[in-house]
């Protein structure tokens, strides 16, 4: 029809027709076709911007741009997602102010969304929780306007993104709060609807409720979150056997498997593990994508985690070495504060079996480079969870200048940990922060010992003591 009319209106459709073609393609995984699509579907809409300048044909520029986003993202193109995005939310914004629909307002929170979710990716959080407080505003408004479905699971959405920045500042009980309103709100729209989508959103609700419990210390409700999550998308994998749908049981895995790992069931945590490795194997032959491979990163650490803990230092090591090699592949290709985060985790993995194995300076090159890429991200973002990494690091600096006899290095590293610990437990308060806290109490209280500083580790151990008596009765 464009080729014999030409017309806008025939050009509309075309692009109309292009987005949904990308749309299946994406779902499939095929981001390259999906990619192709948009970006067809995107040069169209531009040229009807310019010829019409219609709010239809600027509304059909924003939803091309976010859709060429949303796959730039994927393939870890994280600049030219954020271009579109931020191009998109301009466009909205001044929709908003031209004709303030119910629709124009949703698609600026979704626009929101986008450009917030790319800034959490990037390590600013300020930006990040602007853009959410902003679109669950504008959530929270279209419910009361409109109370349709669609508005509900918007909400939903929204409380979820503005819950994730909370956890990510450590504000664990802002976290809980939103993530328990979008889970009442999941469950009612399963009960209403059924549908695949709604399932896969509790599922979703579940995991972000179960993850804060399990932060606080509460595993039997973290259990029971993810146990049901797992059952939900083990439905849906035999129902759609999507991507995502089979990705989301990887993660589903992953988490039912931590809890087994926890409790100290090793074997339930390795069939978990093993399950999820699997998945993402697939995953990563058919997409190939940052994402799928970052998967796989983590699974092989959670693999190779139980092995080491059940004593084969080889399977661990082959594990770790396999996930290094992709993490430095991430931060090669997107240098993001997350890639750089993996990367550091498996370098602490790799120096951890190193260190078992009696291989003390391939252990303490480890450790090094994860301390150094632990410092630029506190510096970078200065989050609980980038401290927290950085107290890690360095009490693995420390306890390898402690098996080499440096006990002055030793000692400097486990005090500035100690530091750090301190103030995250004061922060935070949680079980974990406590507990990490009485690791470092527990090592700096050694090297004072062993130096001879008796007045020291007298001091120190009766600290750990007495917070030993604190974490027993949070357990």
């Amino acid at each position: 029809m464009v080729e014999l009319l030409g017309t806008p209106e025939s050009r509309r459709d075309l692009s109309f027709s292009l987005n949904n073609v990308g749309r299946v393609a994406e779902l499939r995984g095929d981001l390259g076709e999906a990619a192709d699509c948009f970006q067809e579907s995107l040069g169209v809409a531009r040229e009807l911007v310019e010829l019409l300048g219609t709010p239809e044909s600027r509304r059909d520029l924003s939803v091309s741009l976010n859709n060429v986003g949303r796959v730039a993202e994927l393939r870890g193109d994280l600049g030219e997602a954020a271009d579109c995005f931020q191009e998109s939310l301009g466009a909205r914004r001044e929709l908003v102010e031209l004709l303030g629909t119910p629709e124009s307002r949703r698609d600026l929170s979704i626009a929101l969304d986008n450009v917030g979710s790319m800034a959490r990716r990037c390590g600013d959080l300020g930006e990040a929780a602007d853009c959410f407080q902003e679109s669950l505003g504008v959530a929270r408004e279209l419910v009361e306007l409109l109370g349709t479905p669609e508005s509900r699971r918007d909400l939903s959405i929204a409380l979820d993104n503005v819950g994730r920045v909370a956890e990510l500042r450590g504000d664990l009980g802002e976290a809980a709060d939103c993530f328990q309103e979008s889970l009442g709100v999941a469950r009612e729209l399963v009960e209403l609807l059924g549908t695949p989508e709604s399932r896969r959103d509790l599922s979703v609700s579940l995991d972000n409720v179960g993850r804060v419990a399990e932060l606080r210390g509460d595993l039997g409700e973290a259990a029971d979150c993810f146990q049901e999550s797992l059952g939900a998308r083990r439905e849906l994998v035999e129902l759609l056997g999507t991507p995502e749908s089979r990705r989301d049981l990887s993660i589903s895995l992953n988490n039912v498997g931590s809890m087994a790992e926890l409790r100290g069931d090793l074997g339930e945590a390795a069939d978990c593990f093993q399950e999820s490795l699997g998945a993402r194997r697939e995953l990563v032959e058919l997409l190939g994508t940052p994402e799928s491979r970052r998967d796989l990163s983590f699974s092989l650490n959670n693999v190779g985690r139980v092995a080491e803990l059940r004593g084969d230092l080889g399977e661990a090591a082959d594990c770790f070495q396999e996930s290094l090699g992709v993490a430095r592949e991430l931060v090669e290709l997107l240098g993001t504060p997350e890639s750089r985060r993996d990367l550091s985790i498996s370098l602490n993995n790799v120096g951890r079996v190193a260190q078992w194995r009696g291989d003390l300076g391939e252990a303490a090159d480890c450790f090094q480079e994860s301390l150094e890429v632990a410092r630029e991200l506190v510096e970078l973002l200065g989050t609980p969870e980038s401290r927290r990494d950085l107290s890690v690091s360095l009490n693995n600096v420390g306890r390898v200048a402690e098996l080499r006899g440096d006990l002055g290095e030793a000692a400097d590293c486990f005090q500035e940990s100690l530091e750090v610990a301190r103030a995250l437990a004061d922060e935070r308060g949680t079980l974990q922060a406590l507990k990490d806290l009485l690791t470092v109490l527990a090592h700096r209280s050694r090297i004072a010992d062993k130096a001879g500083d008796t007045a020291v580790a007298g001091q120190l151990t009766d600290e750990a003591r007495r917070l030993d008596a604190v974490v027993t009765g949070g357990s």
